[in-house]
């Protein structure tokens, strides 16, 4: 059953006299103790509780019961035992006749010593008892002694609640339970927590500002267990508790560190912690032959992380040390929120350059007046997005703007050195400022290292994503660079390269491929004994139709004409 359903029926329970002891079970972390404080404090439930995690004999759960009705520990009731160690026979002989509670109110007293005055008394007996944990006492204190004392609970009028996880019971103290359940247990409620029911009960604990965010990851993650919320809680208020965020980038990195709190307690698979889910999320391949548990974690995880792998990192560091490093947290929150708002900013500008010229239903003066908005932006524009951006303003009649454009571009970019990429990936840059062109080859030239003629080669050749450098790499090459390129290649990979330079005829580097294959010509007609000639021969760098031209006389012989 749900949380509410759960709620519901124990409540009626609890008031119906034929149901005495009630058994409230459910998986680990499912909730049922805060069920109970919860229902306890609405109704505002007089009770004894008692957890019995640790418990070692049946007169520690007695004590605890009655420590618990005056709101104080063992330790304290420890202190003023000795105060009434004399008295205690006498008040138990004389609080048994009184209270017909067939020898229940003597054990306590016996127990507890001073504690058991007839007010405790009266208030325990005919009252609420509620054992907690009963799976996590220790090993000497047996299911069928537990039992006993429920019994007794029971028979000195008491309404009991036995809260526990049965799953989670030893094998043997699972067979005792089954034993005695059916003599013991007059019904048995079962909670059944989801997702949400376990965000609800945890809601208090999440700041506001960040509390959709919490609960959107939460939900994914499809986990149940309200203690690992409660964790999932204090790491979110840890970590964001004074980030000053976007709301978009903050609702990213909630989720990585809600989902990497789920996998470090192991709400994913016990077998799976934080650092297994990064390695996995991280690897491109999974090697399942070496290791199989990869396939099986990627299988299982409803998640996709972000690509804030530095800051996924320092998560798992807290979740593992427990040290909170707010330095570290706050550089990667402002780093990261400049990147985040800059990158939205210009989704917002390239989406401007579209509608401007594409939206039917827009007006002028709208387009006008987030132009402006967006002016002092303009630097994070490439060069053609800029022409783009300024080919919308003349679109809408705001030509005046331009140069106000301009002018913002020029500065931003000046400031930020940006080196924005002068190739042609679409279109014509004829509109460009001419101011802008000249700013970005100066920034070129002091910022961008120009390609070495093997990558400008390879880029053109096989792996593609080349710009104007790249062609200008091969087509500012002399005699001299072609012919060092040629000797200093290993296993014959710059001669392949040359070969299919030349055999390529690509428009845009026939300046490049001219000296590349007069180098090669001179090379196996001036020098043919030579190792370098002979590989040109043998190898058919050259096209079919200049092999003659290989085979001319050595320098000083005339050729025939």
């Amino acid at each position: 059953m749900d949380r509410s359903t759960t709620k519901r029926n124990l409540r009626e329970l609890l008031s119906n006299p034929a149901y005495g002891v009630i058994a409230l079970t459910g998986s680990w972390g499912s909730g049922k103790t805060h069920l109970w404080r919860e229902l306890a404090e609405e109704d505002r439930l007089a009770h004894s509780y008692y957890s019995l995690f640790g418990a070692k004999d049946a007169a520690q759960i007695k004590k605890g019961l009655a420590l618990s009705r005056i709101d104080l520990d063992d330790d304290q009731g420890a202190q003023i035992q000795s105060v009434w160690k004399r008295v205690a026979p006498y008040m138990s002989k004389a609080l048994d006749g009184l209270s017909e509670s067939n020898g229940l109110v003597g054990a306590v007293s016996t127990a507890v010593g001073e504690l058991i005055g007839e007010s405790v008394v009266s208030r325990l007996v005919g009252g609420i008892a509620v054992l907690d944990d009963i799976e996590r006492a220790d090993a000497k204190l047996s299911i069928s002694a537990i039992m006993g004392v429920i019994d007794s609970l029971r028979r000195a009028g008491c309404k009991v609640v036995v809260i526990l996880s049965a799953s989670d019971l030893s094998t043997e103290a699972h067979g005792k339970w089954k034993e005695f359940y059916e003599k013991t247990i007059d019904i048995e409620l079962t909670l059944q927590t989801d997702s949400a029911d376990a965000f609800h009960a945890i809601r208090s604990l999440v700041t506001d500002r960040w509390v959709v965010h919490v609960r959107k990851a939460w939900l994914d993650s499809k986990c149940t267990n309200i203690r690992i919320a409660q964790r999932v809680a204090r790491v979110v208020e840890t970590i964001f508790k004074d980030a000053q965020l976007h709301d978009g980038l903050a609702g990213t990195l909630i989720a990585d560190a809600v989902w990497l709190t789920v996998a470090q307690f192991h709400g994913f698979d016990k077998e799976f912690d934080a650092a297994d889910v990064l390695r996995v999320a991280r690897s491109f391949i999974l090697d399942t032959e070496s290791d199989p548990r990869a396939k099986e974690i990627r299988s299982r995880l409803p998640i996709s992380l972000s690509y804030y792998q530095d800051f996924q990192d320092s998560v798992v560091t807290f979740l593992k040390t427990g040290n909170i490093d707010r330095t570290t947290w706050r550089t990667q929150f402002e780093s990261m929120d400049s990147a985040y708002r800059s990158g939205n900013i210009l989704g917002r500008l390239t989406s401007w350059i579209s509608q401007a010229h594409w939206d039917p239903v827009k007006s002028d003066a709208e387009f006008r007046q987030e132009a402006q908005e967006l002016l002092q932006h303009a630097y994070l524009l490439k060069l053609q997005d800029a022409q783009g951006f300024m080919s919308g303003l003349r679109e809408i009649g705001s030509g005046d703007l331009v140069e106000e454009f301009v002018q913002v571009w020029l500065a931003g970019v000046e400031k930020h050195q940006l080196a924005y990429p002068m190739d042609l990936v679409y279109g014509s840059l004829d509109g460009i400022d001419p101011r802008m062109m000249d700013l970005t080859r100066t920034i070129h030239s002091k910022l961008a290292v120009p390609p070495s003629l093997e990558e400008a080669l390879r880029r053109i050749l096989s792996s593609g994503g080349w710009s104007s450098e790249h062609e200008k790499a091969i087509n500012d090459a002399a005699e001299g660079d072609w012919r060092l390129f040629l000797q200093t290649g290993s296993n014959g990979d710059h001669l392949r390269l040359v070969r299919k330079l030349i055999e390529s005829n690509y428009a845009p580097v026939s300046t490049g491929i001219a000296i590349a294959k007069h180098t090669c010509q001179e090379i196996a007609h001036r020098e043919p004994d030579s190792r370098l000639g002979r590989l040109l021969r043998e190898r058919s760098i050259l096209p079919r139709e200049n092999k003659a031209a290989m085979t001319m006389p050595p320098q000083g012989d005339t050729p025939k004409t």
